[in-house]
Order: structure tokens, then C-alpha cells, then sequence
């Protein structure tokens, strides 16, 4: 079996503790890129990006410490995306009323988690294709939802950001099947399709959130969690003990 594009998730509750959210910080690096997360996090106006911020950072970190990869390589691209300096293996970060996800793999991959909202179809009709816009005019707010992340999770995928337009490629949503409200999280495949090419994307759905994964590799269909006590285990601990399982289906830490 060949190598997929893996997936991480956390809940950033833990650290409205203001003693846990000053250890969480402490723990990120005081120079080059992680210097500038630290500086934004204390920045940031609003309390759960702040959270959402620095949860982000420490499941980065703590990635890459159990990946034997080195902190300081961590740099951001033109468009400003975080990447690893003279390194193969790629990873893309998101976040969204208070949870936090990341991909990563040996490939580029993007993914983007949503909160549904209240009824968006005007934009709908204005950013999404004529066959996207009439799904979420019959299905509602959870369809717009599914459609936004999957569309910015290609974006992601292609680092393109804002110069790629929305209609130059169209998604076409798997089937989810399940109580969508409960705190099960369900899983399908679905597709995205431009010009010159068709890729297989993974989406993920619990209660209103709704997180689609788009990469040229496959793509794992497990959501590994990981607890706040993990995002602050010590670098010994981290190096010393396996965090991240490998299983197929949907995984807990």
C-alpha cells in the first residue's frame, strides 16, 4: 500500500486556562518563523483566534518533533504559507471555531475545516459554478459549508491563494450518511475537477463542522486526535514516544 496524505485534529479549549495558554506558548521557539506565530498570537484581538493560533503552532510542533524534523526549518512562503526549508515532507494547517486540523504527508496537500453558518446562498451564487450553486440552493448551509471547504482546500493545495478563481473549478461533494449532530465524525470521498485535471478529496463531518482534505496522494480517511496534553509534552517526550497511530478508520490519540 503506498504512502497517504495522514490528518490530525485538536479542540483548543484547554488553553482559555490562562496558565495552560502561557505554557503552550513558552513551549513554541523564540526565533525565525515561530518568533513571528508567537508575535501575531499576542496580536490578535479576538480571544479564539488567539486559541486557534496557538493551537495551530503547538500541533506543528509537536508534528514535527515526532517526525525527527528540525523546528528551525520552518519558514513561510511568498504567499504565506508555512513550509519546511530543504525538506520533502509537506503540511497544511486550519482552524475554525475552536478546532485546529492538520495534513501532512510527502506531497503539497491543503485542507480547511468550517463551522456552518448562517444562509450564505447570495455568495453562492456569485463564487460558486452554476451546477455548485443549485446544490446549495436545494440542500441549505450545510452544503454551501461542504462546497467552501473543499474549494479552499484545492486552493490551499495549489498555493495559489486569491489569484485562482472560484469558478475556475468545480467539487462534487461524496455522499455523507450518519446523524451529522451527533459527535460521531463521518467520512466520504469526493471529487474536484478543473481544465487539466481530477482529484479525489476526503471530506470529514461532526456536528456542524464539516473539513475537506485535497491532495495528489490518497488520503487517509482517519482523523487522528490529539489531546492538549500531548501539544504540551516536552521535547524528550515527544521524540521518545509515539503519538501519531497508524490505523485505517476513525482514530483517537
Amino acid at each position: 500500500m503506498g504512502e497517504k496524505i495522514q490528518c490530525l485534529i485538536t479542540f483548543v479549549e484547554a488553553f482559555k486556562n490562562p496558565e495552560t495558554f502561557q505554557k503552550g506558548l513558552a513551549l513554541l521557539p523564540d526565533a525565525g518563523s515561530w518568533k513571528e506565530r508567537k508575535e501575531n498570537i499576542s496580536r490578535l484581538r479576538r480571544p479564539e483566534r488567539c486559541l486557534e493560533s496557538l493551537g495551530a503552532g503547538l500541533l506543528l510542533r509537536s508534528l514535527l518533533l515526532q517526525k525527527g524534523l528540525p523546528l528551525d526549518a520552518l519558514s513561510i512562503s511568498e504567499k504565506g504559507k508555512p513550509f519546511l526549508n530543504g525538506s520533502d515532507f509537506h503540511f497544511n494547517l486550519s482552524h475554525s471555531s475552536g478546532y485546529v486540523v492538520c495534513a501532512f504527508g510527502s506531497a503539497p496537500c491543503g485542507i480547511d475545516i468550517q463551522q456552518e453558518k448562517e444562509d450564505r446562498s447570495g455568495i453562492a451564487r456569485i463564487f460558486f459554478t452554476e451546477s455548485e450553486n443549485a446544490l446549495v440552493q436545494e440542500y441549505g448551509k450545510a452544503m454551501f459549508t461542504r462546497i467552501w471547504a473543499l474549494k479552499e482546500s484545492y486552493v490551499k493545495y495549489k498555493e495559489e491563494g486569491l489569484s485562482l478563481p472560484l469558478k475556475s473549478f468545480q467539487v462534487q461533494p461524496g455522499t455523507l450518511s450518519g446523524n451529522l449532530e451527533s459527535e460521531q465524525i463521518f467520512t466520504c470521498t469526493s471529487s474536484i475537477h478543473s481544465k487539466e485535471e481530477t482529484y479525489e478529496a476526503c471530506e470529514f463531518a461532526f456536528k456542524d463542522y464539516r473539513i475537506a482534505v485535497c491532495s495528489a496522494l490518497p488520503i487517509e480517511p482517519c482523523l487522528h486526535k490529539i489531546s492538549a496534553a500531548t501539544l504540551l509534552a516536552s521535547q524528550q517526550e515527544l521524540v521518545s514516544t509515539p503519538v501519531f497511530p497508524q490505523k485505517r478508520g476513525i482514530c483517537n490519540e
